[in-house]
């Protein structure tokens, strides 16, 4: 999947989470809803790439227990932690069609 596709999903997937939890507010724009949703899917993303670098800074701890050589664990994580950054920034663009001054 493309961090355009991931981006796309990410987002839809929370949408029909939050109508289910809360509806669709009439009081609420639909910019500003759609907003509030696109905030939620950077949080999520956010906290992923956080746990990534969380894991390559305490990179001693967790290599010794795998018993992995450092350089493997950091080939492996480096390029998912570039995919999350992409789909990050895939979600602001949606962001901003959705709402140009978010």
């Amino acid at each position: 999947m493309t961090p355009k596709e991931k981006a796309e999903d990410i987002v839809k997937i929370l949408d029909v989470k939050h109508i289910l939890k809360f509806g669709q507010s009439a009081e609420l724009p639909v910019s500003m809803y759609q907003s509030q949703v696109v905030e939620c899917a950077i949080i999520a993303v956010d906290e992923i790439i956080g746990e990534i670098i969380l894991f390559i800074d305490e990179s001693p701890n967790v290599y010794q227990s795998l018993k992995t050589p450092k350089k493997l664990c950091i080939d492996i994580l480096n390029p998912r932690l570039v995919y999350w950054q992409e789909v990050k920034l895939e979600i602001q663009k949606l962001s901003n069609k959705i709402n140009p001054n978010f």
